[in-house]
């Protein structure tokens, strides 16, 4: 005997309610607002003791559910947590399901919020809360239907419906309403066309046709990077850079397993740039960003490197094994989220999956200086290692002003995790557990009447393996005197003043120093020696003044900042990862300077470092006429030397004038830090 729902006598709040069971195992009906319309967008929910069972209600009020057995039920019926208002709470309607004959009519009525009345064919405007009908036609350019993929977002919390058209191109499609002045976003694509992306009012129901234009062709070639010849069978992974909100988490990298037998495989592919990445076993992955133009083909080609590896022994001077010894692979645009390992007992490791070309380990032990070995790989080959740990040295010394001890000057070094000192009353400092080899101390001086801004300077010194070096830091009286103005398009305005000064006796010294509110600076107690010097004003920054300072006479510069103008261009050859930067430096910056110091990070010539964008583009504003250099870096945290390191084969001299420059492109094979 089939089982059917006899209706309860009354509900709750007194109205009649109906719920048929039409098959055995399953319940439907419809839901309908106090005018007995129905009530589309309605939450339902089907109670029986502890058990909740959510049931979907369609855009006609209808809903259908399975696996409802005969029983005591409670039929909960209430809106849209979105659209309810205090007046309008959720009831429960009784419902008893018994064996009897099957119904056809079927109602559940909610009595605090009125349906929708909706001629046939004729999508009408709806009450705020309610729905949006949206219908149309999808065709190509020469009219003829396309079988088309429609997404359409309501301006209310984000919700999305899907639609596919019918064999004459036809949609329709239901979407919750929005407020007044709010935009409903609809999408269409299909394969083989460009997909299309438009917003309409979200208040009121409407009609729209698209016309899908066909895409250009994208080809694909992979090669092995040392033999050149094709690689057949690769999975390929495609992303857009940058797409319509339309389709925010619809289209993410999609896989797709590629065989081509003549080494070119063929797509369409919209207009756009897209993230292209290439695995294949045996190769590292490669990466790219193409940007594809319409009606052209576009060729995507890709060299791929078959996998290196490392293998190695860490050892200390006396040749015993160093367990525990953690080695790593920088982070850099070849290995971007860095590799990791650690000995074993008997001092040994592996890296499997290293990219070709010289590679930077870093060898850390609490009970060792750190080192940091540079390794050739060859592609598919595998590197051989040996690496000795040293015991860690000392360093002490006195830091003296025209030889006069200075109390509670701050030494230290500028790699990470390398220890600092204050000096005491007689100007002595000591330093332990400091790595071996060549390091940069950093002493800085705190202002006093002979130092006004204080004095500043790092020297390179040597360490021996567990020995102590005694370094003394003798700094002479400051006599020499800076004045001048800083300028905004031509009115005098407060800025700051970034000097760098080289003293004869090789120290580079860095100073910061705050200008007047009316634009002008007077600076005393400065060092002699060859300088350098910029204004930042309003974070807009100046370009680099060179001359000498004297104590024979002031140096005067003034500093007038104009408008400026915008550099911008492409990064190509590298993997776009958070760790590559674009640096801009006024005048002309060669290899001898980098070589000198990796990167001048306090050079008051410096702008940057300017993020580049996912598509590879960078854009610099505001830079001022003038000799330029620009340099791809990589910035590497938490590493041993310098934070960022130059790919000296990217420095590109530009001459700056009053028009924009554009075009630039920084393309070079990533570097391993020397």
């Amino acid at each position: 005997m089939p089982c059917a729902a006899v209706p309860a006598t009354e509900n709750a709040h007194g109205e009649p309610c109906a719920i048929t069971v039409y098959r055995p195992d399953r319940v439907g009906g419809t839901v309908v607002g106090a005018d007995g319309n129905p009530l589309a967008g309605a939450e339902l929910a089907i109670i029986l003791g502890t058990d909740e069972k959510r049931v979907e209600v369609d855009k006609s009020g209808r809903f259908d559910t399975k696996d409802i057995m005969c029983g005591e039920y409670l039929f909960r019926v209430g809106l849209d947590y979105g659209h309810r208002t205090d007046n309008q709470p959720e009831i429960d309607l009784p419902v008893s399901v018994k064996e009897g004959e099957r119904l056809d009519n079927a109602t559940l009525t909610y009595p605090h919020a009125a349906g929708t009345a909706q001629a046939a064919g004729e999508p009408q405007e709806n009450k705020p809360g309610e729905m949006v009908w949206i219908s149309g036609r999808v065709v190509d350019t020469e009219g003829k239907p396309v079988r088309a993929y429609v997404l359409g977002r309501s301006p209310v919390g984000g919700g999305r419906v899907e639609a596919n058209t019918d064999e004459n191109g036809g949609f329709r499609m239901e979407l919750l309403k929005g407020p007044p002045d709010s935009l409903l976003r609809l999408g269409v694509c299909a394969g083989g066309y460009v997909e299309q992306a438009v917003a309409c009012p979200g208040t009121a129901s409407g009609h729209l046709d698209f016309t899908l234009e066909k895409a250009p062709e994208a080809v694909f070639k992979v090669l092995d990077d040392a033999t050149g010849k094709p690689v057949r069978e690769y999975v390929l992974n495609l992303e857009r850079v940058a797409q319509d909100e339309v389709w925010r988490g619809s289209f993410p990298g999609r896989n797709t397993k590629v065989r081509a037998e003549d080494g070119v495989f063929r797509r369409t592919l919209s207009p756009g740039d897209w993230k292209v990445r290439v695995t294949v076993p045996g190769y590292l992955p490669a990466s790219t960003v193409q940007r594809v133009l319409p009606d052209r083909e576009n060729l995507v080609s890709m060299r791929l490197k078959k996998e290196g590896g490392i293998r190695g022994v860490v050892r200390d001077t006396g040749g015993r094994p160093v367990a525990g010894a953690e080695v790593k692979i920088s982070p850099d645009p070849t290995h971007q989220n860095g590799l990791s390992a650690k000995t074993d007992n008997k001092g040994r490791f592996s890296f499997a999956r290293v990219g070709s070309g010289r590679t930077t380990l870093e060898v850390f032990h609490e009970l060792y200086s750190k080192t940091a070995p540079v390794v050739e790989v060859k592609q598919g080959k595998t590197a051989k290692v040996k690496i000795t740990l040293n015991k860690p040295g000392s360093i002490a010394g006195r830091v003296t002003v025209a030889g006069k001890p200075v109390c509670d000057a701050s030494v230290g070094f500028m790699q990470n995790g390398m220890g600092g000192a204050r000096t005491d009353t007689q100007g002595r400092y000591t330093i332990d557990a400091v790595d071996t080899g060549e390091q940069v101390l950093s002493v800085s001086v705190p202002e006093s009447p002979d130092f006004p801004h204080g004095r500043r300077l790092k020297r390179k010194v040597k360490i021996e393996p567990e020995k102590t070096t005694t370094y003394d830091v003798a700094f002479e009286p400051g006599e020499c005197r800076l004045e001048g103005e800083s300028r905004l398009f031509g009115a005098p305005a407060w800025g700051a003043v970034f000097l760098s000064v080289t003293t004869k006796a090789g120290d580079r010294e860095s100073f910061v120093l705050r200008g007047r509110e009316d634009g002008s600076f007077s600076f005393t107690g400065l060092p002699a020696g060859r300088a350098v010097a910029s204004c930042l004003v309003e974070k807009r920054k100046s370009s680099g003044h060179e001359f000498v300072l004297s104590k024979d006479q002031p140096a005067r510069q003034i500093f007038d900042i104009v408008p400026g103008v915008t550099i911008s261009g492409k990064v190509t050859g590298f993997e776009m990862t958070e760790f590559i930067r674009v640096f801009l430096l006024y005048g002309t910056v060669g290899r001898k300077e980098l070589d000198a110091e990796p990167l001048p990070l306090m050079d008051p010539r410096r702008i940057g470092p300017g993020l580049i964008r996912q598509d590879g583009t960078f854009q610099i504003k505001n830079v001022q006429p003038g000799p330029v250099t620009l340099a791809v870096c990589t910035h590497i945290p938490n590493r041993m030397h310098t934070g960022y390191v130059v790919n000296a084969s990217t420095l590109t001299p530009i001459m700056v004038g009053s028009e924009p420059i554009s075009g630039i492109v920084l393309s070079a094979l990533p570097e391993a830090p020397k």
